[in-house]
């Protein structure tokens, strides 16, 4: 039975005031402080649990989060941990923000899932026991299991301490286990249903990489160390072998009731021929760490994968090792073969290939670029845009961005910014004073002569003729001839300027360090302070949708809102107020989408009065945004990202099959009694609760009550509360059905 929680909760809670006045200040001057740590790749990182990302109550929009799809890398650029395939079917892998990918055998288009139950951790390992059921595990003692292919998955409950799972067995559907941190062996006869702590002997601390059993009763499990265990009776006894090395082992794959190999750090491979009493040293052709080992049914061939693209095949049962030519250098993760011919290995970065011939030739499956740092977006129209990046990248679309071709017009020159005046006039700003104009789609481009040296962050044209600037130590540049001459204006304290929005030829604002806003009414000429509630904020972006209503979005997740044109700003709550948001954009005075750190996306339909997590694609750092219409939206970011969301996907169609939960309540306005309707699709188990707009809890309507699917409601009085407004929230646990809605109490 699906749990849902019903509640009527307060959106999103920003810091406390005093944490926001925390923030660091910054003397003037030209250097910037819009540098990004680049995502490391130390390797634990792969599998540990990432940084939570959103205040308490936040409200996730799973509804959204599938119409948001990779464009580039493709089908997405999160590292993946490990990978299975089901007999001759389907292909599915897993990994880092809670991704899972798969594909049908023989098909060209993946299907990708994030943030499984709205977490941003990286799943581990994944075994797939047939077409429908499989299983995967990840930090903080997750393990999700689905029973449909891959198309939902259900978060299992786990009882004790929850430890971070890194291996994981099924022998069949009911019977496996999984391991992990802590020396935890678990084990389930029920499909997940519950699980049993196993102990090894002697009792370990260290973590447990990898499981193997070959029956009901032979068993083996390595981790840190050198550790190894074996079993004879399903678990009941774990027997600490003598592995001859103390480096980590990941990997292991047992091939009869004697024979086992195991693989780690430094290029280890060690096989036994006795059941485990001893280890054997296999000449191994590399010292980089090897993560995964698969084995065929054959016993005599199989496949090593690990660091730096290492790929190594064996054919006399794990002797003798030759290397193979991946043609990456990406980590490799994951590898599995459904036959001696046809196999895939997947690894850092989204990174996929594939072999059709036993590893005589790999190709690279994920396409796309993952180097670059993309941080400026625009289209011209629905299908024309381009983006750009760090060391000069330049890529167009003429498809809406389900192809993108690099351009190396500009390679080496970091570019910050772009804007498509026309489809063949495209104006880019960089590093170093430099403004490049195209006057013919992208074939060749001219260097305008900016009259600075310093970076220049963002761009405006209002038409072809007319444009601004905004750069470092206070410079906005305008042009009134299309880039010919640029004049320059500097705003005290001379502090870097990041985003810069005109709403015709005359009305602008800019925004910058240290909560700085400024607005012109004449063109440039004059530029007048307006004040914020937060005036130490670095703001980061800014838009208006008309010339009274605008937002303006910066550091620890903060969103101001203006319906008078700036002369005053109110704060709006972001649900990540530890986070810096990048870039703000909306499609009309209601609907608007705002992103940044860690891949953190913001969606509202209400102008900002709330706003909604989309539960992340990726922690990669979301730099720029362009929002075409409501139903065309293009994000960009580090390491090669573009995510487009599109509202009439597939996804959204099935989802518009599936009958969603529904949320109301008669009257409103009520004073002082009002019912609250739900329709629930499924039979199910709810809570109601009733939040004030500083998201303080004032009542409990229910909690834990078993509903059937179908139309029910409540009464709930607000005899001793205040007037005001009140948020109602419908949410499942596992992020399938999520609703809100407003109540207001008038007296």
């Amino acid at each position: 039975m699906h749990q849902l929680v019903l509640s009527l909760v307060f959106l999103f809670l920003l810091s406390p005031l005093p944490l926001l006045a925390q923030e660091k200040q910054y003397p003037g001057g030209d250097t910037d402080d819009d540098e990004i740590e680049i995502d490391s790749l130390k390797d634990d990182d792969f599998f540990e649990s990432s940084r939570d990302l959103y205040d308490d109550n936040v409200f996730f929009d799973t509804s959204a989060s599938d119409d948001w799809q990779w464009q580039n890398p493709y089908p997405q650029g999160n590292h993946l941990h490990a990978v299975d395939v089901t007999g001759d079917t389907s292909v599915f892998a897993v990994g880092r923000i809670s991704s899972v990918v798969s594909k049908k055998i023989g098909d060209t288009r993946w299907r990708s899932k994030h943030s499984l139950g709205n977490l941003t951790d990286p799943l581990n390992a994944i075994d797939m026991v047939d077409d429908t059921i499989g299983y995967t595990v990840g930090p903080s003692g997750i393990i999700f299991k689905t029973t449909d292919g891959g198309g939902s998955w259900n978060k299992m409950a786990v009882t004790g301490v929850p430890v971070s799972f890194f291996g994981i067995k099924f022998l069949n559907r009911d019977t496996g286990w999984v391991v992990g941190a802590n020396g935890s062996i678990r084990k389930t006869i029920n499909g997940g249903t519950s699980w049993t702590l196993q102990i090894p002997n002697p009792a370990t601390t260290v973590k447990l990489r990898a499981v193997d059993f070959l029956n009901n009763d032979s068993g083996c499990v390595v981790g840190d160390n050198g550790t190894i265990y074996t079993t004879t009776d399903a678990g009941v006894t774990w027997v600490g072998q003598t592995s001859g090395v103390t480096t980590s082992l990941r990997a292991v794959q047992m091939i009869s009731d004697v024979k086992t190999l195991v693989a780690g750090d430094k290029g280890v491979i060690r096989r036994t021929n006795d059941g485990g009493t001893t280890w054997i040293a296999t000449a191994s052709p590399t010292v980089q760490d090897i993560q995964a080992i698969h084995m065929h049914s054959d016993s005599i061939t199989g496949w090593v994968v690990g660091k730096s693209g290492t790929v190594m095949k064996t054919i006399n049962g794990g002797l003798n090792w030759l290397a193979q030519a991946s043609g990456i250098e990406d980590w490799l993760l994951g590898v599995k073969f459904i036959d001696q011919n046809n196999g895939w290995a997947v690894g850092t970065k989204g990174v996929i290939i594939n072999t059709t011939n036993g590893g005589q030739n790999w190709s690279k499956i994920s396409q796309g670029s993952r180097k670059s740092y993309y941080s400026g977006v625009h289209f011209a129209d629905m299908q024309n845009g381009w983006v750009v990046g760090k060391q000069g990248t330049l890529l167009q679309t003429t498809n809406g961005g389900t192809t993108w071709i690099e351009n190396s017009s500009l390679i080496g020159k970091d570019l910050n910014d772009i804007q498509m005046i026309s489809s063949s006039v495209i104006i880019a700003v960089g590093n170093s004073g430099r403004i490049y104009k195209s006057s013919n789609g992208g074939t060749s481009w001219q260097r305008l002569l900016s009259g600075v040296a310093s970076q220049l962050h963002a761009v405006h044209f209002v038409d072809a003729q007319v444009g601004y600037v905004a750069g470092s130590s206070g410079r906005i540049l305008k042009t009134t001839n299309g880039g010919l001459t640029w004049h320059i204006n500097r705003l005290s304290p001379y502090v870097p300027l990041y985003d810069i929005y005109f709403h015709n030829a005359n009305l602008g604002w800019v925004v910058g360090r240290g909560g700085l806003i400024r607005y012109t009414s004449d063109g440039g000429e004059n530029w007048q302070p307006q004040s914020t509630v937060l005036s130490a904020y670095t703001l980061r972006g800014v838009h208006f949708s008309s010339s009274t209503s605008g937002w303006a979005v910066g550091e620890r997740g903060l969103i101001m809102h203006t319906t008078n044109g700036g002369f005053t700003w109110q704060l709006q709550i972001s649900g990540v107020s530890q986070h810096r948001l990048a870039k703000v954009a909306f499609a009309n005075d209601q609907v608007g989408w705002a992103v940044g750190f860690l891949g953190i996306m913001l969606s509202t339909i209400d102008g900002g009065s709330t706003w909604s997590v989309i539960p992340p694609l990726t922690l990669n750092f979301l730099a720029g945004i362009h929002v075409a219409d409501s139903a065309s939206v293009w994000a960009v970011g580090m390491l090669g990202t573009i995510l487009k969301y599109e509202p009439f996907s597939a996804s959204a169609i099935r989802r518009s099959d599936s009958k969603p939960a529904e949320l109301a309540n008669y009257p409103n306005p009520f004073n002082p009694t009002t019912t609250i309707s739900f329709t629930l699709p499924m039979a199910t188990t709810i809570s109601l609760k009733v939040y004030n707009i500083l998201g303080q809890e004032v009542r409990t309507l229910l909690n834990d009550q078993e509903y059937d699917a179908g139309k029910h409601s409540v009464t709930f009085t607000g005899t001793d509360l205040a007037s005001g407004i009140y948020i109602c929230r419908l949410y499942s646990i596992d992020g399938v059905i999520q609703k809100n809605w407003k109540v207001v109490l008038t007296k």
